[in-house]
């Protein structure tokens, strides 16, 4: 099965900003990331038909970053302090992020939300997210995922 490309301006925003975002979060952080945007692309697969893909990865965390193309969207990100206001805010971003811990084995994440149109001081945001004990619950969605996919493909 072929996969089309996607195309838009916002994800065009997004791939633009991604590197300086990074940049711009390694500069107030201690930890030593390695980012993995772009062409330095790396995929972590969990199970037979998932996997994560990191913007950044630590020793000890990974990173989801995000360049929203509406600023709107970003000052909202300005309410996400920890798992649960993520999960409330976005919710296909909470179950990337703790898929990403689980597949990883890691117990912590950093979401990071940029914008450089923004005044000194809204540029970026960051919330440290914690994992969750939701393993059973993402295989739970990913077998029911799989069998679907599965019933697709015998039509």
């Amino acid at each position: 099965m072929l996969l089309k490309p996607i195309y838009g301006d916002a994800l065009d925003w997004g791939k633009q900003h991604e590197a300086d975002a990074f940049n711009y979060f390694s500069r107030i952080t201690f930890d030593e990331f390695t980012y993995y945007g772009g062409e330095t692309y790396v995929f972590i697969p969990y199970g037979d038909n998932s996997g994560y893909s990191p913007d950044g990865l630590s020793k000890d965390a990974i990173l989801e970053i995000k360049c929203p193309y509406n600023s709107s969207i970003h000052l909202k990100n300005f309410t996400i302090y920890d798992a649960d206001s993520l999960k409330a805010l976005h919710p296909e971003y909470y179950w990337q992020m703790q898929l990403g811990m689980i597949a990883s084995d890691l117990d912590k994440g950093y979401f990071v939300s940029y914008d450089p149109r923004m005044p000194q001081g809204k540029v970026i945001h960051v919330a440290e997210i914690e994992r969750h004990l939701v393993q059973d619950e993402i295989e739970e969605k990913l077998n029911a995922a799989a069998e679907l996919l599965n019933n697709v493909i015998r039509l």
